[in-house]
């Protein structure tokens, strides 16, 4: 196999590795949801408001990471577009 071959499979893996985390921290985040939420209202105002806003923190980076690994896995598709042009013409 050559060096190219190899580092597109290794590239592939991590990409697919990326996806998966992305699904487990949707799963993650959820059961967090579901464990804390029940128990907000013996929680202090102030203690209230720093989960809710750490919460929609989470949720907007949750939302764009779907989007950040797609994007990785175009840049992705063309570097290795570009290494195989130019080992297959050298």
């Amino acid at each position: 196999m050559s060096r190219p071959e190899l580092d597109v499979r290794f590239a592939d893996l991590v990409l697919d590795r990326m996806g998966a985390i992305t699904g487990e921290l949707g799963d993650l985040l959820a059961e967090l949801e579901s464990t804390v939420e029940p128990e907000l209202a013996g929680w202090t105002g102030e203690a209230r408001e720093e989960y809710l806003r750490a919460k929609r923190e989470w949720g907007r980076a949750a939302e764009r990471m779907p989007g950040c690994l797609e994007r990785a896995r175009e840049a992705f598709g063309e570097l290795a577009g570009s290494v195989f042009t130019r080992v297959k013409t050298e």
